[in-house]
Parts: C-alpha cells; sequence; structure tokens
C-alpha cells in the first residue's frame, strides 16, 4: 500500500505494519493528478490540479494525521498487477482507515445552502465507487469544494439515508453489513454510474466481499462474474429477486441473473427469509451456462409455467415469500448437464430422478405467496437455463410468453378465504392465452373439498366500452358457472365496484370486483388492473 507524508509530500510504499492513515473519497476531475504525473511535479502547488491533494494533506496534518491515501496519486494504473490489488483490496483499505474525508467539489456550505437539499446532488452520491467508500469507513467526514466541515456520516444519517436509500442503522454503526440482503445491497448501487461499465461490478467486490480478475473489454459479463462469485459464497436467493416493480419492453429471456445493478432499483425492501417457516436451503451449481438450484415450486399456472419460490420477502410482509415465473424448457434428466445433476442435492420425493429444466420468463415483478402452502409444496430440483443472455444480443431466444408485471396476496377474511390479485400486462400478442394461464388454475382452498378459481379474459383492444369477461369455475367438476360481462367504464381513470355470482349446487359464489382502466399505452395496448375478492357461502337460491 502506497501512503502520501503529509508534511514532505512523498509517497512511502508499505508492505507491512501499515501507519495510522487518513483515506479520500471524491469524484474524479478531468485535470486529476496521476501517480505519474506526481513523479515530476510534485512541488507545483500552485497548478489547480494540485490543489486538491495538497488541500487533503493540509487538512489530515491539522488533525495529526503523517501519512494519507488517495486513489489517484498512490495507485500507479499503467501496472495491470497493482490495479488489480488495489481495486480487489479497496473495501479494506478504507475500512481499515482511521479517518475518511469525503470531498465534495460541486457543492458551497454557505448560510444560503442546505446539505440535507442540495448536497443530495453532488456527483459523489451518484458515482458507482462512491458506494463501497460510504459503507466500509468507520469514521466519515464531509468536506465542501473549499474543506469546510458540513458533518460526520453519523450527524448526516438521515440525510444520506434519503439519498441513497441505505439504511440509517447501517450509516449511524448499528447494523452492519452483513446483516442485509444481496438485494438490498445491488439496490444502493442501482442508481449510481461508472465511466466503464466493467466498474459497476467491480466497484462492489468488497460490499459482497468476492474477489474476481479484471477484465476491461468484457463490458455487462462482468456483473454476471460478479454474482456467480457472490453465489459461491452466499446462498441468498434475494440475488435473483431484480426487477421488482419494473416493466421491460423486451420480450427476450434475461436468464435467472440480472444484467447490472440496475435491475435491482426496486429491490431495496427486499430482505433474507428468518426461517420462521422453513424451508429447504439454497444449493448452487454453475457449469455450461446453467444454473441448478433446489426450489419449492407452485405448479398452478399451467403446464409449462409455474412459481419458483425464494427464500426472501418484503421487509413489511414477513409472512410472504417471493418467487420468479419460469417456463419449462424440457422435463428430462438427458436435457441437463450431468455436472449440474451432480452437484444439486435433491430435496423433491424420495428416489425422484426428475429435473425440472427451464428458463426464467422475459418478465420483471415476483409474485407474493401465501407461506401457510410452502409446506405442502415439493422442493423440486430446478436447472433455470441459461443464466444469462444479452439483452442487446439478437439472436437471444424469445419466449412464449410476453412481459407481465403480477402480484399475489392472499389473507383470511371475516367471511372466509379471499384471494386478492392485481396485474398489469404489457403485451403484442397471446394475451388471452398468458391469462388463461396465470389466472384459470389459481387454486384457493376453501373451508370444504370444493376448490374454485377465476379465469380473466382479456379484450384485445382494451378501448373503453368494451367489455371485459369473468368465468368462474369450479375445479371439482370444471363446470362453468356463469359468464359475465363487466360494465363499461366511462373515463380513463375511472374505477367500478362490481358485484357478481352464481350458484352450483350448495355452494354460492360471490365475486367483488374492481376495475380499474389506466392510461398508459404500450404498442396499442393498455393496462387494466382488476382487484378481485372470491368467497365462499351456503345457500339454496341461484342468484344473489
Amino acid at each position: 500500500m502506497r501512503l502520501l507524508n503529509t508534511t514532505t509530500r512523498d509517497l512511502t510504499k508499505f508492505h507491512a505494519q501499515i501507519p495510522p492513515y487518513a483515506i479520500l473519497s471524491h469524484t474524479w476531475a478531468d485535470d486529476e493528478v496521476t501517480y505519474h504525473d506526481y513523479q515530476y511535479l510534485k512541488d507545483a502547488a500552485e497548478l489547480k490540479a494540485y490543489q486538491k491533494p495538497f488541500g487533503f494533506c493540509t487538512e489530515a496534518a491539522r488533525h495529526g494525521f503523517e501519512w494519507v491515501w488517495m486513489d489517484t496519486l498512490c495507485i500507479d494504473k499503467t501496472d495491470f498487477t497493482e490495479l488489480t490489488e488495489a481495486i480487489n483490496s479497496m473495501f479494506r483499505w478504507y475500512q481499515n482507515a482511521a479517518v475518511c474525508y469525503v470531498y465534495l467539489s460541486d457543492f458551497v456550505a454557505s448560510a444560503d445552502s442546505d446539505f440535507s437539499t442540495s448536497g443530495g446532488r453532488s456527483r459523489w452520491f451518484g458515482r458507482a465507487w462512491t458506494l463501497q467508500e460510504l459503507l466500509a469507513p468507520k469514521n466519515m467526514v464531509f468536506y465542501d469544494c473549499h474543506w469546510n466541515d458540513i458533518g460526520t456520516k453519523v450527524s448526516l444519517a438521515p440525510t444520506i439515508g434519503s439519498i441513497t436509500g441505505i439504511d440509517r442503522k447501517l450509516l449511524t454503526g448499528e447494523a452492519r453489513l452483513n446483516e442485509y440482503s444481496v438485494a438490498q445491497k445491488m439496490s444502493w448501487a442501482s442508481l449510481r454510474q461508472a465511466t466503464r461499465v466493467e466498474d459497476m461490478a467491480y466497484s462492489l467486490l468488497g460490499v459482497f466481499k468476492v474477489n474476481i480478475p479484471l477484465l476491461y473489454g468484457e463490458g455487462w459479463r462482468a456483473f454476471r462474474r460478479l454474482q456467480e462469485e457472490i453465489m459461491k459464497t452466499n446462498n441468498d436467493q434475494s440475488i435473483f429477486a431484480w426487477r421488482i416493480g419494473a416493466l421491460s419492453d423486451q420480450s427476450l429471456s434475461r436468464g435467472i441473473l440480472a444484467s447490472l445493478p440496475s435491475d435491482f432499483r426496486g429491490s431495496g425492501r427486499v430482505v433474507r427469509a428468518q426461517n420462521r417457516h422453513p424451508m429447504p436451503s439454497a444449493a448452487y451449481a454453475l457449469a455450461d451456462e446453467c444454473l441448478a438450484v433446489d426450489l419449492p415450486i407452485y405448479q398452478g399456472l399451467g403446464q409449462e409455467t409455474f412459481l419458483g419460490v425464494l427464500n426472501c420477502h418484503f421487509i413489511d410482509y414477513p409472512d410472504t415469500r417471493l418467487a420468479i415465473l419460469l417456463q419449462q424448457v424440457s422435463y428430462s434428466l438427458q436435457d441437463v448437464p450431468d455436472s449440474i445433476s451432480q452437484t444439486a442435492p435433491s430435496f423433491g420425493s424420495k428416489g425422484s430422478d426428475k429435473r425440472l429444466h427451464c428458463r426464467r420468463v422475459a418478465q420483471d415483478t415476483l409474485q407474493v405467496v401465501q407461506m401457510e402452502a410452502l409446506a405442502k409444496w415439493p422442493a423440486m430440483p430446478l436447472t433455470v437455463s441459461p443464466v444469462w443472455e444479452s439483452p442487446e444480443d439478437p439472436s437471444a431466444p424469445k419466449t412464449r410468453f410476453p412481459v407481465i408485471d403480477v402480484s399475489i396476496e392472499r389473507e383470511l377474511g371475516e367471511s372466509g378465504y379471499f384471494l386478492l390479485r392485481t396485474t398489469t400486462l404489457y403485451t403484442e400478442d397471446m394475451t388471452e392465452r398468458l391469462f388463461s394461464y396465470i389466472f384459470s388454475n389459481s387454486i384457493a382452498e376453501t373451508n370444504s373439498d370444493n376448490l374454485f378459481c377465476v379465469k380473466i379474459q382479456w379484450s384485445e383492444s382494451c378501448n373503453h366500452g368494451s367489455p371485459t369477461s369473468i368465468q368462474i369455475k369450479s375445479a371439482a367438476d370444471e363446470a362453468t358457472l356463469t359468464n359475465w360481462a363487466l360494465e363499461s367504464v366511462q373515463g380513463p381513470s375511472t374505477d367500478t365496484e362490481l358485484e357478481i355470482g352464481g350458484d352450483c349446487g350448495s355452494k354460492r359464489w360471490l365475486v367483488r370486483a374492481h376495475v380499474r382502466h389506466g392510461v398508459k399505452k404500450r404498442r396499442k395496448y393498455q393496462v387494466l388492473a382488476l382487484f378481485l375478492k372470491v368467497s365462499v357461502r351456503e345457500s339454496r337460491t341461484s342468484r344473489l
């Protein structure tokens, strides 16, 4: 580790017994002084570019520090071996520093400027590398462009948390970094940027305590390698919980892994499950562009589409779990590479030699499922293929299903078992078939042996005034009970409350529908969100 002396301004390399040092966190400027520049012009204090490093030395010396470190001067970036070692050691260097000074070159502290309102516009909060520089140090002091003290990480924690999305307890030292899920850490990086796309991955090495070789020129493949390395040491399934709440206009299979940290933009409140409801522990195996993992599955969406349940949930809903929508590719062990089938343990039926070979459907939102049912679901070995595909690759295979955003929540109401669903859909084709897969086999269990399901048929044009039909079917006899056309909805955002029902033997079926027509359009399709509450009551009448 190379350090700069605050008095002599000389650079010295230390191999062991590194002395106490202050470290600088900043954003690069176009005229930044490099290691080689400093070898020839270290006494050129009058040059503007030297005001930052010399100001840093002056402030550190004022606090009694003899040594300081800053990346621009202390790393020889022309030496690739040294650069690789530095990037893989960066988090530890910031963590071991006595204090970290944050220099905001584009912020001026004054009576008219409030850091809580204008400080968040600083470039420092939007750069990829500064995330680990914020998380690693124990002590941090923020300065404006004139080296005026703004405050510490602890005193500014509410403002910094609001800007970055990072939990205040982590910023104040009340919580530790390893208490947060992979999805949460990725979400903190999701709004940040780097000059080189590879640095979006390399800047997170210390955050996840992993090391990978640097291969500049590989592009976003670096982020795939980062995720693969994380899975070797961490069984946190929230790594699959990306693109929550977002919609994509692509119909390509993205694979099981995300392409960039920005895919986790909506995952900041996804946490690891605390094993209140037992689930099999994750076991990952990577080979031949495939990922083998054992997950509980829910096969109520059709013969070829199902849910893979993850051991994570939204922080506000601890009794739910997230799930990814998967599409079956094959159901034969012969289609799975031997290296995968041998390394991934099975939690399924004893003696079963089947693996479910599938790919993740090109959709973004994970589905929320009722935890009480997990004990009844088998934990089937899944082989998700491929692990990674380029969203820009025109040769990448398309999935059979368009983009869909679905959330499912189940709760027990006073009148019996309620099934509450919301859905948003942007699609080009196969609309009715898609809705059939999502809704026709959605089964909820009543207090008897009877089962029910609801099928929504989507109207392709979705013009105001065109009906959308609902079919209520008994899963026991597959008999259609009734077919109702919803009333026309007037206006682009008008809500309509409807109540429809029917009779099947001794069971009376009641559906309360809340219909909302949205104004957003994509490829000539409008959004329809339908909220259903379904209950079963004893009755001898044929109509409500």
